[in-house]
């Protein structure tokens, strides 16, 4: 008996990385979809790169605006997504393994930040969003941002992207330039 729940319980583990995984590719997709709709207002859009030379991590997906650059991570969590003491929970609750998601995106916006500067645009505003893509997440930020991070959900993207007004300017020619060196950096 003990040998076979030492046996299941590496299967029970795996399979429900396996499972979360699947979800976190739902999400990515749907937030990946989003963004291809708004191409027609000048929204150009580059998925799943990797910065860091040492393969540590990935940027879900970059959008270039008319305002700037925008690091994007997509979460696909359900339930009641709030903020308390700088902290993200899911209702009430912080996330499985402790996973601080504003911590997590800063340092992309650092390495994207980085790169942008070493290339010679060291004027484009770079923000950060995170997306609860999840079917059943509520989120009650609006477009307001959290320390520094906006938190919408996936039907959120394009009023913070395109509806809302923030500073800086990026020519369409500066866009389609920005896209093409994001480019290399696709995983």
């Amino acid at each position: 008996m003990v040998g076979t729940v030492l046996l299941l319980f590496p299967i029970k583990l795996w399979l429900e990385e396996l499972l979360n995984r699947i979800d976190g590719l739902k999400g990515e997709y749907k937030v990946s979809t989003a963004l291809s709709q708004m191409w027609q207002d000048g929204v150009r859009h580059v998925d799943d790169l990797m910065l860091d030379a040492k393969k540590r991590g990935n940027i879900d997906h970059i959008a270039i605006t008319k305002n700037g650059v925008w690091v994007i991570e997509t979460k696909y969590q359900n339930g009641e997504i709030t903020m308390e003491n700088g902290t993200l929970l899911r209702d009430g609750k912080p996330f499985f393994h402790n996973k601080d998601y504003i911590f997590q995106i800063k340092k992309q916006v650092s390495s994207v930040e980085y790169l942008l500067r070493s290339k010679k645009y060291k004027d484009v505003q770079v923000r950060s969003v995170i997306v609860f893509a999840g079917p059943y997440s509520k989120l009650w930020f609006g477009v307001r941002p959290q320390k520094n991070v906006y938190i919408v959900g996936s039907q959120g993207l394009r009023k913070l992207l395109i509806e809302t007004k923030h500073d800086g300017y990026v020519s369409s020619q500066e866009i389609d330039s920005l896209k093409t060196l994001f480019e290399k950096y696709q995983a």
